[in-house]
């Protein structure tokens, strides 16, 4: 798998592969994701999310007193989380319809060499965190 381009905006990377999967690193609400779907008619994705961010935003709505579990499911944050998604996929050279993400789930878990999630040099597995969040 080679990369096919990388693109830049200050802190945020996104890593486009030639087999069409995406790494993407954002210093923002989304501590980290792992694009999955590239065999699939539709892209999803797995997000370790900044909770601290995401707290900090949840104050400026009024609903700081959700639990975490409560304010990640919430509509509002799973809006918000569609439009940073949406923002970050087109404004990617090269960006194609298809490259859209129709879905995502948590991780509350971050992708650690701990778990395996990644190698020693936090390099992204990518068969061992599809297996252990196949839903």
């Amino acid at each position: 798998m080679h990369i096919r381009r990388v693109v830049s905006q200050g802190k945020n990377k996104i890593v486009a592969f030639s087999s069409g999967k995406f790494v993407s690193k954002n210093n923002q609400v989304i501590s980290r994701i792992v694009v999955v779907g590239s065999d699939r008619k539709r892209l999803a994705a797995l997000i370790y999310p900044n909770l601290e961010a995401i707290a900090t935003w949840a104050k400026t709505q009024g609903l700081q007193h959700l639990t975490e579990t409560e304010l990640l499911t919430h509509p509002k944050t799973r809006a918000l989380i569609e439009e940073v998604l949406k923002a970050k996929v087109r404004s990617r050279l090269g960006y194609r319809p298809l490259d859209d993400i129709s879905d995502f789930q948590f991780v509350l878990e971050a992708f650690t060499p701990e778990n395996d999630s990644t190698t020693p040099t936090l390099q992204i597995q990518r068969d061992k965190i599809e297996q252990l969040h196949k839903s």
